[in-house]
C-alpha cells in the first residue's frame, strides 16, 4: 500500500539533472531515504517530513514505521528471538498486541487484531492495518 503524502509534498521523482537544478534553486530538498525515493520536499516542510517519515526506523531491517508504538510492536513481532512465530495465548505475555497503547488485548493472528481494532476501537476500514510491517512484505 502506498503511503499518504502530506498536503505540501510533491509527488515527483527527478533525474539527476533536474535534481541538481532544484537543489540549486534551494526551494526543494530531494529526499532519497526509503520510502521517499527522490521525492521533492519544500524546504520549509523538510524538518516535519523527516520527523514524520524518518524518525522511527527499525535498526534490524530498516523498516520505516509510523510512530514509537508501532516500532515497538514491529520489533517485538519480527525481531524478538524470544517471541515464537505462532503466538501462544495461554501465556499472557505472548500474542500480537493491540495498536492502542492503553489496550492490553492480545491476539492469535493479525486478522483477529484487525477485527478488534475495527470493532472495539472504531478504526475505519480504510486504515492501513499492515502498518506494523513497515516497508517489509507481509509475512
Amino acid at each position: 500500500m502506498k503511503r499518504v503524502r502530506g498536503p505540501f509534498e510533491e509527488e515527483f521523482n527527478y533525474s539527476n539533472e533536474v535534481r541538481a537544478k532544484l537543489l540549486h534553486k534551494s526551494h526543494y530538498v530531494i529526499c532519497d531515504e526509503t520510502p521517499c525515493d527522490n521525492l521533492a520536499i519544500a524546504l520549509e516542510l523538510y524538518p516535519s517530513h523527516v520527523e514524520q517519515l524518518h524518525t522511527f526506523i527499525c535498526s534490524a531491517c530498516t523498516a520505516n514505521l509510523h510512530d514509537e508504538r508501532i516500532l515497538e510492536l514491529h520489533l517485538e513481532e519480527f525481531h524478538n528471538p524470544l517471541n515464537p512465530p505462532q503466538p501462544d495465548l495461554s501465556n499472557p505475555i505472548k500474542g500480537l498486541r493491540c495498536y492502542e497503547p492503553n489496550c492490553y488485548c492480545r491476539f492469535l493472528n493479525h486478522s483477529h487484531r484487525v477485527h478488534h481494532l475495527r470493532v472495539d476501537h472504531y478504526y475505519p476500514s480504510s486504515f492501513n492495518f499492515d502498518i506494523v510491517y513497515g516497508n517489509m512484505s507481509k509475512k
